[in-house]
This record gives C-alpha cells, structure tokens and sequence, in this order.
C-alpha cells in the first residue's frame, strides 16, 4: 500500500479557533487566538489558568446520538464531526450508518 494515492477533496475542523475551515481561516487572518480562561474544571491547584478549549461544539449537530455520548470522549466526538463536514464539504454522499462506540 506504500503507493497509494489521496486526494483531498474536503475540509472539516473542530478547533479552539473555529468550528468550520471558513472559520479558523477568518480567525487566524484577524489575528485571533483560541486560547482563553479555562472552563471545563477547576484550574485553582494549576500554574497554567489559560487553554485552547473547544467552544459552542454541538455533538448532536453532527447527528452523535445522545447513546453515542455516554461511549465517545471528546475528542472522538470532534473527529466525526469535523469528518462529516469534510464529506460534506467534498459532496460525497456516502451511506449513513449509525454511530456506535465498541464496548
């Protein structure tokens, strides 16, 4: 498989700066920073108070089932999401399978 080819036909993103490629793009050309006060726990026994957390991210948007939420962490949450926005993105109109986590 050493010369298989890919082609990048799509763009998704779930970052601390933007939730769309438009997004991130927009922000990074004004300068903008995703790092701010952290939220998500208390920072009070920590040196650092300032994160690049992921704000306004809607899993359920991305069509993650409520189910789904109690098996993905977070971080498998935004890689759905932002790949369902690169198929999107790239007009792919693949079959649709439910989300399900291995237990």
């Amino acid at each position: 498989m050493a010369d298989r080819r890919v082609v990048v036909t799509g763009m998704g993103a779930i970052t601390p700066l933007g939730l769309t490629p438009a997004a991130v793009f927009d922000n990074l050309m004004q300068g903008r920073t995703g790092v701010a006060a952290t939220t998500r726990f208390d920072m009070a026994r920590c040196p650092v108070k300032h994160s690049g957390e992921i704000r306004d991210f809607d899993p359920t948007r991305h069509g993650i089932t409520a189910r789904d939420l109690r098996t993905l962490d977070r971080c498998q949450q935004y890689v759905l999401a932002a790949a369902q926005d690169a198929l999107a993105d790239a007009g792919l109109d693949l079959p649709q399978r439910e989300i399900t986590a291995r237990r």
